[in-house]
């Protein structure tokens, strides 16, 4: 990890951008295949 972010300043904000990274990333691919099932059309 150290290697990846660096041990100077800032590199706890980098470990954190990259974790929102990839938990939004797990949170988007697992509501998205949630939500696949469900389909809308409006009446016209």
């Amino acid at each position: 990890m150290a290697s990846m972010f660096g041990l100077g300043k800032g590199s706890g904000a980098g470990m954190m951008i990259f974790m929102l990274g990839l938990s939004g990333m797990a949170i988007c691919l697992t509501f998205g295949r949630i939500l696949r099932k469900y389909h809308y059309d409006e009446p016209v």
